[in-house]
């Protein structure tokens, strides 16, 4: 009995990590010629492979965290952080739920958030605690 029960943990741990329908996006955006490059990331495998690109910007209408050519693998709950170290703290900011596996994306970063305290953005799985990938910015 005890091994059906593990089994059956490992199974649902398993398929629990591939409940989201994120699919690619690739989403429509200007970045103007006045846009400013704050700092850029390569991502880097977490728990998941994750790879592309994140870059800090900032245009006419705020600061925009974009994803470049993201890729990384499916996962429950996954969103996007910034963090002020590349491990799972109580010091980030949740910029809001990932909005795709791979592609070319966007997230417009309140302009509340001090940008210049957070040096790393992370995906991070809610339901399982783990950084799936991870990018430190450099300037």
């Amino acid at each position: 009995m005890k091994n059906l029960t593990i089994i059956l943990g490992l199974v649902f741990l398993l398929a629990g990590c591939k409940s989201n329908t994120l699919k690619e996006l690739t989403e429509e955006f200007e970045i103007s010629s006045s846009s400013n490059v704050l700092s850029t990331t390569n991502l880097v495998d977490g728990t998941h492979p994750t790879r592309g690109t994140a870059k800090m910007l900032q245009t006419e209408s705020g600061v925009k965290l974009v994803f470049e050519n993201f890729f990384t693998t499916n996962g429950p709950d996954l969103r996007v952080y910034l963090t002020k170290t590349n491990q799972r703290t109580s010091d980030f900011i949740e910029i809001g739920p990932l909005k795709a596996l791979s592609g070319t994306f966007s997230y417009d970063v309140p302009s509340t958030i001090n940008i210049a305290e957070y040096s790393h953005v992370q995906v991070y799985c809610v339901r399982f605690p783990q950084v799936t990938g991870w990018g430190l910015f450099v300037k």
